[in-house]
């Protein structure tokens, strides 16, 4: 069965979107917390893990998208990341 890429749910993708989430959902208090005791050093911690984990996030969500649409435009079958050689 071909599967078309538009319609693929891949797990990878969900995964770094539910980090990023937890990221964000964890990130804000502690931001307001580090902001309103007035600690610049945890605030630049919390700031900085937050923007890598959505750095990755996004590195990771577009390459997998752009394999699986020039896999198409070449002729090969798109496939799931787990299936394919690095």
């Amino acid at each position: 069965m071909k599967m078309n890429f538009v319609t693929i749910k891949p797990k990878i993708f969900w995964l770094i979107m539910l980090v990023s989430g937890v990221s964000l959902l964890i990130g804000i208090p502690s931001v307001l917390l580090a902001v309103f005791t007035g600690s610049e050093v945890v605030t630049l911690i919390v700031l900085y893990g937050i923007a890598l984990l959505w750095i990755l996030g996004v590195v990771l969500t577009i390459v997998y998208w752009l394999r699986q649409l020039l896999g198409r435009y070449v002729g090969m079958e798109a496939r799931p990341i787990k299936d394919q050689i690095w």
